[in-house]
């Protein structure tokens, strides 16, 4: 079990009754921003969405939990299944983390939902820019505004983030297109697999397109331990793949000037990624510049 989901349920301990999942989620977005957690363990990450900040992968992680016969969940409600294994759980998080899930509990657990959400919202008003609670986001005095990005031809790596604070990133920058250049759209980090970062992409009205003829087979990818290895694997991957694809090169150079479009693939140094040579293509192309997020 890992550390954040003992955290779920300490939250559910100290509540003592069955919670709104909307009012779980609110808590431990505000455990995140207004205490010390994230620095004692690895947190989760949220992002704008229908009833404000949000988390997939929170939903991921109870579920997995609801498998392991520890909490309960109705729909709309989750409890605890089983008060003495997860009371046990929660005695392997540092005692620093229950006292700051207790500080919380203390500050808003007494909050009906409502009103929970509307404090949220008053305090971090980005995270009710894709609010479907018209009234409240009404009633904020500065109201979110969705960015657009600049022409310009993006290019993103996920390694290190979560799926969350990678759509938060384009959600902030303006980006409103994924185009995935990876070979296999496959990862074992969650949310980032090809069909999951599809269906997240468009709840968010972020659009997915994979290219993979734009990837680099993973037989190439082997034995890369230096720069200039990789280097050497990009030099070859510009001077004997891309021609071999121009009409794809042409097809995003398209897509970035019709929308803003990131290229994405895993790396998060662009140097490390054949992105970056493929972002020198499209610019070619295109004639935007190259902006590595």
């Amino acid at each position: 079990m890992l550390q954040r989901q003992r955290v779920v349920l300490a939250f559910l301990v100290g509540a003592c009754r069955p919670v709104d999942k909307l009012q779980l989620v609110k808590w431990l977005f505000l455990a995140r921003n207004e205490t010390a957690l994230p620095t004692l363990l690895p947190f989760y990450d949220f992002v704008p969405y229908n009833f404000g900040p949000f988390s997939f992968t929170v939903y991921a992680e109870m579920a997995g939990l609801t498998r392991d016969g520890l909490v309960a969940d109705d729909g709309k409600q989750v409890w605890l299944a089983d008060d003495a294994k997860a009371y046990a759980a929660t005695r392997g998080i540092p005692a620093d983390a229950r006292a700051d899930v207790a500080r919380i509990l203390k500050r808003y657990g007494d909050l009906d939902t409502s009103t929970l959400v509307s404090r949220v919202y008053e305090a971090y008003p980005w995270f009710a820019l894709r609010s479907k609670l018209a009234e409240k986001v009404a009633a904020l005095p500065e109201k979110p505004v969705a960015p657009i990005a600049p022409p310009a031809v993006y290019t993103t790596g996920y390694e290190g983030k979560s799926v969350e604070a990678f759509f938060n990133r384009l959600l902030e920058t303006g980006v409103r297109r994924i185009v995935d250049v990876r070979k296999v759209a496959y990862s074992q980090k969650y949310g980032f697999s090809g069909g999951i970062l599809g269906g997240h992409a468009a709840k968010l009205d972020i659009e997915y397109t994979p290219v993979p003829s734009l990837g680099i087979p993973s037989a190439l990818r082997r034995d890369l331990d230096s720069q200039a290895d990789y280097d050497a694997l990009f030099e070859q991957y510009e001077h004997e793949i891309l021609p071999e694809h121009a009409a794809d090169v042409t097809r995003v150079a398209e897509m970035q000037r019709e929308t803003p479009s990131a290229l994405l693939c895993f790396e998060a140094d662009p140097a490390r990624c054949h992105r970056t040579r493929l972002a020198e293509a499209v610019s070619r192309e295109s004639g935007l510049p190259i902006v590595h997020l």
